[in-house]
């Protein structure tokens, strides 16, 4: 049985303009000690899937179909209580900028022992947090406990959020660009820390990034998403080496260490009040057909525990043949080392 089971995801948002899907029946699974890496560009519902994960969606936004569920637990059927108990303790959250998500008016330790008292901690919870704070590299735990958010660096704060989430040693812990806003140096710290605390817990992590770079560093798997879909998803290794669907194939020719010239995706991401019918990359496609206009394809198995929806890859004529004019083959031998 997975830790993490999604099935059938759909949140959406009323605005004036009507209504907005977010997330669009995305479907996948994490194991036990797993780090999933949800990628794509900004408006590809990457923070909106971790949210309703966590049960943190609210008006205007809703999640209309589909069902989260943790070790065979229902999450959407929990009431507010029992959503309260479970978050926190066995599933947590690292959100974008801790500068704005940490609260301004109390130290960092309150901060940390209130997430503690609040999940029934028995110990000391300041012993505790002089613990934690020295676990993710913070130095002068002691010190550095008593001050407020706005006298950490940007690394600290970021570290001090890491601390909040695994106060209580979660099985799952769900980062949403943690590295934003932070420098080359201090991401490479953050990263190593990421992975020595999954390590040390053997806990199971959702990565959420934009950057492929540090997906490449931190995943086992990697979910990449667009307009709310999930439109490939495979093991890290064979998305870098063999991508199937155009869109990621774009995101690698972004990387400069992938083309000696950037290759940039053309178009720009829609608005959700204005998406395009079929499949909602078309419009940026070199490969787009007739079918690509009319429908959206279904998830197709293009390899080993490796799928993407892409008409390339489904039969979508009367004829039941495969339309020409596949992905070429990507010609690295070898994964990208970053």
């Amino acid at each position: 049985m997975s830790l993490l089971e999604i099935t059938d995801l759909e949140t959406t948002f009323d605005t004036q303009a009507g209504e907005i899907v977010a997330t669009d029946g995305i479907s996948f699974e994490l194991e036990e000690g797993e780090t999933l890496g949800i990628v794509g560009e900004s408006g590809s519902g990457k923070s909106v899937t971790a949210l309703s994960i966590m049960g943190l969606i609210r008006n205007p936004g809703q999640v209309k179909n589909g069902s989260v569920r943790f070790r065979d637990k229902d999450l959407h059927s929990l009431s507010d209580r029992e959503l309260r108990k479970l978050l926190g303790r066995d599933i947590s959250m690292v959100f974008q900028e801790a500068s704005s998500a940490l609260n301004p008016a109390y130290t960092i330790g309150h901060q940390i022992e209130e997430t503690l008292e609040v999940n029934d901690y028995k110990g000391d919870p300041r012993e505790r947090a002089v613990d934690l704070l020295e676990q993710v590299g913070i130095p002068s735990p002691e010190e550095n406990l008593d001050k407020y958010p706005h006298q950490y660096s940007g690394g600290m704060a970021q570290r001090a959020m890491i601390a909040i989430a695994i106060s209580r040693e979660p099985q799952l812990l769900i980062a949403d660009e943690p590295t934003t806003a932070l420098d080359v140096t201090i991401q490479a710290q953050i990263l190593e820390l990421f992975n020595d605390i999954q390590e040390e817990m053997n806990m199971s992590m959702i990565f959420i990034s934009h950057d492929m770079g540090i997906i490449w560093e931190v995943c086992d798997r990697v979910a990449v998403m667009y307009k709310g879909k999930i439109v490939e998803i495979a093991e890290t290794e064979q998305i870098f080496k063999d991508p199937k669907h155009p869109y990621t194939r774009g995101l690698l020719q972004c990387l400069p260490q992938v083309s000696e010239q950037l290759e940039p995706i053309k178009g720009t991401v829609p608005s959700g009040a204005t998406l395009p019918g079929g499949c909602t990359f078309h419009p940026r496609c070199e490969y787009a057909t007739d079918a690509c206009v009319e429908g959206f394809p279904e998830s197709a198995r293009v390899g080993e525990n490796h799928r993407a929806s892409c008409y390339l890859y489904t039969d979508h004529d009367e004829s039941g043949e495969a339309p020409s004019g596949k992905l070429p083959q990507n010609q690295n031998e070898k994964p990208i080392n970053y």
